[in-house]
């Protein structure tokens, strides 16, 4: 396909014909899509990771590129992750992945001193889906308070995971995500009880707050993005 400068549109069909307009280019959202091959576009996922998580991050990145965009932030420090974050699109986001360490007061870095990383400073952003890779992030004893519960309440999020438990990767197979319940998880509960796993926080159609639980495991990042209609 050929590009006019001047006219501001391709002057050939798409070769495709996807979507109601063939003279555009991914049904004219180049924020959320790329199109590289010019026969199928790939919507775009943010995921940002610590340092100390790189290997499990480039697994689920490598399979994620299969099928979507990934733009990548290995976060060294809090500056360079809120930076990210800022940069990112301020139109809807089609999904966005945190895997930082955890607890249900806030998410930190290994890399800068386990301090907080100050969501409440970061920019409002719209996302469509946001999951939540961090220990005791979404833990049910303190649903109103916890960090997913943070991010929910000060960015407009339709849908956003987060794990009611310790999150662990590679127990099922090389790529698998679970949630269990470590010790540190139940020095967590106020009173003695099970793990939920995986928790969705999602809006009404009144747009009030709901919250439901998941299962515990799944094969990869990508199956749990399947799970919630990704």
């Amino acid at each position: 396909m050929f590009y006019n400068y001047e006219i501001g549109r391709f002057v050939n069909e798409d070769p495709i014909r996807d979507g109601d307009n063939w003279y555009n280019y991914c049904g004219s959202d180049p924020v959320n899509h790329i199109d590289p091959t010019g026969y199928a576009r790939k919507k775009t996922i943010y995921y940002f990771y610590g340092s100390d998580q790189e290997k499990g991050a480039y697994r689920n990145i490598k399979i994620l590129r299969v099928k979507y965009n990934v733009i990548k932030t290995k976060a060294t420090s809090r500056k360079k992750l809120k930076k990210a974050w800022n940069n990112m699109s301020n139109d809807t986001i089609y999904a966005v992945i945190i895997n930082v360490h955890g607890s249900p007061d806030h998410l930190y870095l290994e890399d800068d001193g386990r301090k907080p990383l100050g969501l409440s400073k970061y920019k409002i952003k719209t996302i469509d889906t946001l999951l939540l890779l961090s220990c005791n992030a979404g833990h049910l004893d303190y649903w109103d308070s916890n960090p997913a519960y943070q991010l929910w309440n000060r960015h407009n999020i339709r849908q956003l995971v987060a794990c009611d438990g310790t999150h662990q990767r590679g127990l099922v197979n090389i790529t698998s995500i679970s949630v269990l319940e470590s010790d540190k998880f139940k020095e967590y509960c106020k009173e003695p009880r099970s793990s939920r796993g995986f928790v969705r926080y999602y809006k009404k159609d009144n747009g009030s707050l709901a919250i439901e639980w998941m299962k515990s495991s799944y094969n990869s990042v990508y199956t749990l993005l399947r799970a919630v209609g990704k």
